[in-house]
């Protein structure tokens, strides 16, 4: 799989001008974890960085003399690390680990930034082909043999069990609505 069918493409952006406060507002009202710091050039728009919710918490709350007016690309991560949306989520993973990051910044075929690639994304990805994966297992030799039919959990009338963190026991699945 690559890494342009995974990525969001709903990228936020905030001027590099703008106050750490600003982009914490920004990242509330657009329910996002990271914004791409850019900076106004004579060719447009030009990516130089990178900030995220952690970036805030960990390093601009923890300074006792920063003032959330200060220009938010002092605090903005300025070693990207850029893929193109051909690349495999493997190579994602790699640079990922290399860096020591969470999110990568994603360009189409012609250099443009077209998306973020975050952790998220990749481990909801990969949730979706293990569920897969362990149908295969949960069908066993019956599905094989044709003796019985894959299961089928969306269609389902009876919830997954999980085991009961805490209780020592095994506990059937609640929808948000309160019925399993």
């Amino acid at each position: 799989m690559q890494v342009g069918t995974v990525c969001t493409r709903q990228v936020v952006t905030i001027d590099a001008g703008s106050s750490v406060a600003e982009a914490a507002c920004r990242m509330r009202d657009h329910h996002v974890g990271s914004l791409v710091v850019t900076q106004s050039t004579a060719d447009g728009a030009q990516v130089i960085g990178i900030v995220t919710d952690r970036d805030l918490v960990m390093d601009v709350l923890t300074q006792p003399a920063t003032s959330l007016q200060a220009p938010i690309e002092t605090w903005a991560r300025k070693d990207l690390v850029f893929l193109v949306e051909d690349d495999s989520l493997e190579n994602a993973v790699a640079a990922m680990q290399a860096r020591g990051v969470r999110r990568l910044l994603v360009k189409d075929a012609t250099g443009h930034l077209c998306g973020v690639l975050s952790i998220d994304d990749l481990l909801d990805s990969f949730a979706v082909h293990l569920a897969g994966l362990a149908g295969v297992f949960r069908s066993g030799p019956q599905w094989k043999a044709g003796t019985t039919q894959a299961p089928s959990f969306a269609k389902s009338s009876e919830s997954p069990r999980f085991p009961g963190f805490g209780l020592g026991a095994w506990s059937r699945a609640v929808s948000s609505a309160g019925r399993p």
